[in-house]
């Protein structure tokens, strides 16, 4: 079970009713520097590290706040600028991922997770760094909020998600044929 991968972990964060979106209260102070951040990332590099999520991968999600599960999903390219993911347990609960890069150059990420009649939650990530084979991935209202630190190797990707610093999630998946 995926529903709680990402954000849901307060109340301050929790939806009020069902199909509402849970956001954070905004941070003033981290906002603009963390969009001065994401503009210097570079592009070329970025978008090879993206091409190497382009297939179906399968693994686990452990730790989670819900314990370890199996976990899979594939990536596939819609165009030159739009790479996106989505994993359907099939009992509800849907988790997509999607890529995008804007006419400017700059790419977001959009994670969005669904459990029917119980929550709906979307979030804005931008790249905040890019060492080698590894993205940090952050929300821009506020970076210490949210962050998903994705590896991604030629047959290997891992993905740790932090909700205020801490681990909550961490997908290690393996590209299948």
């Amino acid at each position: 079970m995926l529903v709680l991968f990402f954000a849901c972990s307060s109340p301050d964060t929790a939806p009020s009713s069902a199909g509402e979106t849970a956001q954070p209260a905004p941070d003033s102070e981290t906002g603009s520097e963390t969009a001065t951040e994401s503009e210097a990332i570079d592009g070329d590099a970025l978008r090879a590290h993206l091409d190497r999520h382009e297939g179906t991968w399968v693994g686990s999600a452990d730790p989670t706040p819900v314990g370890a599960f199996p976990f899979g999903w594939s990536f596939g390219w819609q165009g030159d600028d739009t790479l996106t993911a989505l994993a359907d347990s099939g009992y509800g609960f849907t988790f997509t991922w999607t890529y995008s890069r804007a006419d400017d150059g700059t790419w977001t990420l959009v994670e969005s997770g669904e459990m029917a009649g119980v929550f709906k939650q979307s979030y804005v990530l931008t790249p905040a760094s890019i060492d080698g084979d590894v993205v940090t991935w952050i929300y821009p209202d506020d970076p210490d909020y949210l962050s998903a630190t994705v590896e991604a190797g030629e047959d290997t990707l891992r993905l740790e998600a932090k909700v205020r610093g801490e681990t909550h999630a961490v997908l290690s998946l393996t590209r299948q044929e």
